[in-house]
């Protein structure tokens, strides 16, 4: 009688493409005990790669979710995870839990000549130190009403928006501050000079930060952040890559 093959036997093969072909054909996981076995071991060091790619690219939330949680991921594993810009909010901490991850983030973010060489969690790059002076310039451009005419301006702008929302108990407008966002993620798409994955991580944070402020619960894991916290992220990166004022049209967003 010939044994069965276990899920990590029949997909350890070194032609991955080939196996995400026939895992979009026939998945995986189709009873609950299958499922559980699948889910297991896609969180397993020893997991193939071939069915961590497909997991990646065609998987459920809880399926990627699993995936994230695996210590041995490879770069093109992540990218692929990362790509997938409703999911990647519920698993972008794990993700940048890893310290080469995270490494590899700061590099890509701000070059050779990272502000932060020695930055071992996020929470470096969420309340950094040096924010202060690139904020003491630009918030002199913020008008006492209205919007901004530069774009570093305006970022920070929404940041003390989204600051009181959270800390004073101002109220999410739902078209108001989502039509932030949209400016928000308008400054993600301009920033130059880094790679498609260090763009769907600062996509994923905002993603995450309109979620939290949207619901006023803590529906994702929030790894002890505040809503906020990544914008200040975002704001340090371009602010950095834009040094000089940057115009920004208010009526394309806002309206009159």
């Amino acid at each position: 009688m010939v044994k069965k093959l276990t899920i990590a036997q029949r997909y350890a093969r070194a032609d991955i493409l080939g196996v995400v072909k026939e895992l979009r054909t026939e998945p995986p996981g189709k009873d609950d005990a299958e499922r559980k076995k699948l889910h297991k071991l896609l969180s397993q060091e020893k997991c193939p790669c071939g069915l961590l790619m497909w997991g990646a690219l065609c998987g459920s939330l809880e399926v990627k979710q699993q995936i994230a949680s695996n210590p041995a991921l490879s770069m093109p594993v992540i990218e692929a995870l990362m790509m997938d810009t409703e999911s990647a909010p519920w698993y972008v901490f794990d993700i940048l839990g890893r310290d080469d991850i995270l490494s590899t983030l700061i590099c890509d973010l701000y070059g050779s000549k990272s502000p932060y060489p020695d930055a071992a969690t996020l929470d470096k790059f969420f309340y950094p130190n040096s924010l202060s002076p690139l904020e003491e310039h630009w918030k002199q451009f913020i008008p006492k009403q209205g919007y901004c005419e530069t774009m570093q301006s305006e970022l920070l702008r929404i940041l003390w928006r989204f600051s009181n929302t959270l800390y004073r108990g101002f109220n999410y407008t739902l078209h108001y501050d989502d039509q932030m966002f949209i400016v928000l993620n308008n400054a993600v798409d301009s920033i130059p000079d880094i790679s498609s994955f260090g763009r769907n991580v600062l996509r994923a944070f905002l993603r995450w930060s309109q979620i939290q402020q949207r619901s006023r619960e803590t529906l994702l894991p929030s790894h002890g952040h505040d809503a906020p916290a990544p914008v200040v992220m975002i704001l340090d990166v371009y602010w950095r890559k834009f040094p000089e004022a940057v115009p920004f049209d208010s009526k394309s967003i806002y309206g009159s």
